[in-house]
């Protein structure tokens, strides 16, 4: 492994972004790392959401840019990164764009969904090489269902099958961490709860991927791509 590991991560939001920064930490065997957020941009452009959006649209689109670009903005994309993590829940494919694409399944098995949505997404970077960089996080239904099985472990029967819950960030809502409270009737995450916290999450990441497959899935991924950076290093 270079002595200075670059990994950019496109994800969702910025909560996603505290929580994956911290628990890669734990796949390094203790070598810090960069860690860079590309997309969302870590900038006050457009509330920090830059020239493709937020959330899962700014996913989309800025894989979309990377495939049809295929130059200056493609390589850049993965010339400059040891591994490049690009983050989508998993119940993006119930969203109203991507229903045409048949990617929703039922649950469970949780993969079902998740291996669908993962095909899309490395199919809109386009073929090539450089995709072997790419580690893919789908998280089902989404990130806060690996939150809570990190934080509150012994709960996590109570919701069998727990990876097809509908919206687990719901979970979080009244729990001392304050990550998630709720605001109008929607469940609002706390940006900075989510940096103070990220640490607590790290260390509850074994319990995470005992629960949910899809967590186990991206530690095994992940370990992967940093053991390949290890012997081109």
């Amino acid at each position: 492994m270079s002595d200075v590991l670059r990994i950019g991560f496109i994800v969702e939001g910025r909560t996603d972004y505290e929580v994956l920064k911290a628990v890669t930490l734990r796949f390094t065997d203790g070598q810090d790392f960069v860690a860079v957020r590309i997309q969302p941009p870590d900038d006050a452009v457009a509330n920090d959401q830059g020239e493709f959006g937020g959330g899962r649209k700014g996913v989309r689109s800025w894989c979309t840019k990377v495939g049809e670009d295929g130059g200056p903005f493609a390589s850049s994309a993965f010339e400059n990164f040891d591994v490049l993590v690009i983050h989508v829940d998993a119940d993006v494919a119930r969203e109203d764009e991507l229903v045409l694409f048949d990617l929703a399944r039922d649950c469970p098995p949780p993969a079902a969904s998740c291996d669908r949505v993962r095909a899309y997404f490395l199919g809109l970077l386009g073929p090539g090489e450089s995709l072997a960089r790419v580690v893919m996080c789908v998280p089902s239904q989404n990130m806060e269902a690996w939150v809570f099985a990190a934080l509150h472990p012994t709960e996590v029967s109570s919701y069998a099958p727990f990876e097809c819950r509908n919206k687990p960030e719901t979970l979080l809502i009244g729990r001392p961490q304050r990550l998630v409270r709720s605001k109008d009737g929607t469940a609002k995450k706390d940006t900075r709860r989510y940096r103070v916290e990220a640490h607590s999450i790290a260390q509850g990441w074994a319990e995470a991927a005992a629960a949910c497959t899809q967590a186990a899935r991206y530690e095994a991924e992940m370990k992967g791509a940093l053991m390949s950076c290890a012997r081109t290093a």
